[in-house]
């Protein structure tokens, strides 16, 4: 594959990910009012996901392997973080509108940059702006 094509499809993949990260509130309100629980949307959405993972994994002609440390740190940030950061997302999006509770999520590279500030005492620069 070129690298022209390479960054089109990058580009392409990122498109995708990008609505399907807006979609996901709405369809979320959608079961909500269908009588879904935010357990229920979470449970769907990461069943569906891995299935898709594990089908695009199979379909790769290479090995993958991992450290036991390698795996752990997977569960921690996937199966842990990732599922609280989905969760309260999703819990809020019942209280609050799906583009309010994005624009507020999305803000978070401001948070890291005042916390680096506070805790690290790194300079916000340019670079971070």
């Amino acid at each position: 594959m070129s690298r022209v094509s390479k960054r089109y499809l990058g580009a392409l993949l990122i498109a995708v990910s990008a609505f399907g990260f807006g979609l996901m509130p709405l369809l979320a309100l959608y079961a909500y009012e269908g009588g879904a629980t935010v357990g229920t949307v979470l449970s769907c959405r990461f069943i569906i996901t891995a299935a898709v993972f594990f089908v695009c994994v199979a379909l790769q002609e290479r090995q993958i392997s991992l450290t036991r440390k390698q795996v752990l740190s997977l569960i921690l940030l996937g199966g842990v973080f990732y599922m609280l950061q989905s969760t309260t997302y999703l819990t809020a999006v019942r209280f609050i509108s799906p583009s309010l509770a994005a624009l507020i999520l999305y803000t978070y590279p401001i948070m890291v940059a005042v916390l680096s500030f506070i805790v690290e005492n790194e300079p916000i620069g340019a670079r971070s702006i």
